[in-house]
């Protein structure tokens, strides 16, 4: 995502996006007990909202850092 402009990076959102939606629902709706890695919780925690605002927030923190927010 480092060397794409916002607009180029919307399709990454995409992806990204609907991973965190079927990973939810695996974790939420089918198997309640599933535990998950530190760094997974955090993907779905930071990739829930699929907002303008928060697309901006995650583009402009991935052109600085390859790990997630804290």
């Amino acid at each position: 995502m480092q060397q794409a402009d916002f607009e180029d990076a919307g399709e990454i959102f995409t992806e990204l996006f609907a991973i965190q939606q079927a990973l939810s629902a695996a974790k939420h709706k089918y198997l309640p007990d599933l535990e998950l890695s530190s760094f997974l919780n955090d993907f779905l925690y930071f990739f829930d909202r699929q907002d303008e605002y928060n697309k901006r927030y995650l583009y402009t923190h991935f052109q600085q850092s390859n790990d997630l927010p804290d």
